[in-house]
Parts: structure tokens; C-alpha cells; sequence
């Protein structure tokens, strides 16, 4: 039989009984965790027991602005006064009242709000000990497989990296001792403006128009566009088409972002384009050279809200000359491993769509 109850039913707020700790004694590795807002289950440790709660677990993390859900089941202690500590009935196995909040759909009505007010409205449905122990599990072991998906793309990331500084050393120190040469020797630099918006008939069909959303992938394409323009906006506008195979780079918040357009583009003003590339360099060689000097960039950045660098500090950066078969030997490793990337991701999409398949059946369709 289904039982239906209101959530202040079944959980109770325990907050109050855990201490809030302070940053200066966060820690980087330690014997207990420190809970936080964050989508990493643990960001830091510390090694104060007497700040760590060990009675109250197994229990729920929810954090009041983010609606993110974490299961703890070892001694810990809080972070931030938006965390919420939740601990279910015993008519509740723990780890089935986990996945039931994780597949509860909380209103996103306004930026940063609180939404535990939200969640004490909701209604919670089980069936008997034995059936949410079964749930539980079966849903425990699809999270698993998604969390080693994730694994597996964090070093694949981080395999690609390596073999970078493997093959060409660290690129702002040169250790490899390459002959070197500024960038603006090798690239011809561009930005262009957004067309007027007094002009709607300027954004429809015809030219993809991307901005720095649209910079999150390796490679982009038309279908990363966030709109399109015109050919007569091209004429009488600010702005100009970028041909692909160039690089395009944010000036302004993620400073430093590459990616390269694998088809004829236009940007705006946020974006710095690097085209006509010489024939001794290779434009994926180059991408990460560009890449592996965000530390200075960061270091470079102006104003304190909307950081931004001028262009002129991306042209005066050392770009480390290897023999172009080295580069192009990097470069089809690089595909190799962003073609490595698209399947595990796809593996990974599928294992998630599958967990709010299986949620879906569990909690509404007993």
C-alpha cells in the first residue's frame, strides 16, 4: 500500500544541531568533510572534531538557493547559513527519501531566492520499508555508473592536457626551449561590433552570429549561434564575417576561452578573432597555446565587475615554434580524444535521461 504524507511529516529540519564552520579552517584534506553548496559532493575538510556532528546521520543536505541534494552518511560538518540538515522518519529508508527530493520539481521563479519554503509544500508518497530499500538501490546503482561516466570524461580532460605539456613543455616558460615568436606575427587580429538593434530586420537568416555563450566547445558551428544575420547587415554593420578555421577569443569574463569555427562566423565586441593564420603553425596547436597562458590572462584582467583584457595582451604572448609534424601530430590526437569526449558524453546524457526515467517510474507510478 502507497502512503502519502506532507513533507514536515516525514522530515525534520535538524539544522540547529550542527556547527556552521568558518573559512579559516577550511582544509584541503582531512579526516572529516565540510558540506557545502557546491555540485562536488566534498570541496573541503577540517580537523576540528569538536565542530563535527556524529550523531545525526545518515541524513539529506539541501541548499536553499540552489536545490541541490546531497545523501551523508558519515560525520561531517556545515557550511554557509543557507544549508538545510534533513532527517527522515523511520517510516523513510534514507537513501529512498534522497532520490525522492532529487526528483521533486521545485519552481525556479526568481534569481537566488530560497526554496526550502517551496519544499515544505510537497507531498511524499512510499510504498513499504522493503520495496524503498529495492528503489533505493536499483537507483543507487544507475547514479553510480554516472558518476564513473563522469570520472572517465574528467581524465579523458585531463588526459589531453598532459599529452600537450608531454609533447611541447610548459608554454609560458618554454621549457622545452623552442625558438619563439610573438602572436601577433603569425595571426591577423579582429574584433568586430554587434550590429544596431534599431535594425531588427538585421538578425534573421542568413550569417551565424555567435557570442561568449556560445564558446563552451572545442569546435563550433553554425548550431552554436546564438542568432543570425543578414548579408545586408554584414554590409552596413559593425560587424564582419571571421572565415573558419580561425580562433575566437573571449576578452571578457572567461578571458582567455578558446574555440575554433569550423564554418564562416560573425562575433561581437566581446570576442577577439585571430585569422589568416601562417602555414607554419596549426590552428589546434595554436588554440592551446593560447589556452595555456589563462593564469596570465587572469592576472591581466581590469575592473572588478565585467573583467575584461585589451586585445593587445593576447598579440604580445610567446608562442613556442615546434617543427609543424609535431603540431599536426598533436592536432590528430586532439580529435582523436574530443571524438573520445562526444561518445562518453553521449554515454553519459543517456545514463541520466535513463536515472529520471527509472525516478519517474518509482515515485509516480508505483
Amino acid at each position: 500500500m502507497i502512503k502519502t504524507k506532507w513533507f514536515l511529516d516525514v522530515f525534520t529540519d535538524i539544522t540547529r544541531k550542527f556547527n556552521k564552520i568558518k573559512k579559516e579552517d577550511y582544509l584541503s584534506s582531512w579526516e572529516f568533510s565540510i558540506i557545502d553548496q557546491g555540485k562536488n559532493y566534498i570541496w573541503w575538510y577540517t580537523d576540528s572534531s569538536e565542530l563535527v556532528n556524529f550523531e545525526n546521520s545518515p541524513c539529506i543536505i539541501f541548499w536553499d538557493h540552489t536545490k541541490i541534494f546531497k545523501f551523508v552518511d558519515t560525520p561531517f560538518t556545515i557550511w554557509a547559513d543557507w544549508v538545510k540538515v534533513l532527517q527522515c522518519s523511520n517510516e523513510l529508508d534514507p537513501k529512498y527519501a534522497y532520490h525522492y527530493l532529487s526528483s521533486v520539481h521545485i519552481p525556479w521563479k526568481e534569481w537566488y531566492q530560497r526554496f526550502f519554503k517551496h519544499l515544505k509544500t510537497i507531498t511524499v508518497s512510499y510504498p513499504d520499508l522493503p520495496t524503498q530499500k529495492a528503489i533505493a538501490k536499483k537507483l543507487d546503482h544507475i547514479q553510480s555508473l554516472i558518476d564513473q561516466k563522469k570520472e572517465a570524461i574528467a581524465k579523458t580532460e585531463e588526459l589531453g592536457k598532459s599529452i600537450f605539456v608531454e609533447m611541447f613543455g610548459d608554454i609560458q616558460s618554454n621549457t622545452n626551449n623552442f625558438d619563439t615568436i610573438e602572436l601577433w606575427k603569425i595571426w591577423s587580429f579582429k574584433s568586430w561590433w554587434t550590429p544596431s538593434r534599431k535594425h531588427p530586420e538585421y538578425f534573421e537568416w542568413d550569417n551565424p552570429w555567435v557570442t561568449t555563450v556560445s564558446l563552451w566547445n572545442y569546435f563550433i558551428d553554425w548550431t552554436d549561434a546564438v542568432e543570425y544575420l543578414t548579408e545586408e547587415a554584414i554590409k552596413k554593420s559593425a560587424t564582419k564575417i571571421i572565415k573558419k578555421w580561425s580562433l575566437i577569443i573571449w576578452t571578457r569574463v572567461w578571458v582567455g576561452k578558446v574555440s575554433i569555427n569550423q564554418c564562416d562566423i560573425s562575433t561581437n565586441q566581446d570576442i577577439v578573432s585571430m585569422t589568416d593564420i601562417s602555414q607554419d603553425f596549426d590552428v589546434i596547436y595554436l588554440s592551446d597555446v593560447v589556452r595555456s597562458y589563462i593564469s596570465f590572462f587572469d592576472s591581466q584582467k581590469r575592473w572588478a565587475t565585467i573583467q575584461w583584457v585589451k586585445g593587445e595582451v593576447l598579440k604580445w604572448i610567446l608562442v613556442p615554434i615546434p617543427g609543424k609534424s609535431l603540431q599536426q601530430k598533436y592536432s590528430k590526437i586532439v580529435i582523436w580524444n574530443i571524438e573520445i569526449l562526444k561518445n562518453q558524453s553521449y554515454s553519459l546524457k543517456q545514463l541520466e535521461l535513463f536515472l529520471a526515467q527509472q525516478m519517474q517510474e518509482s515515485f509516480n507510478i508505483i
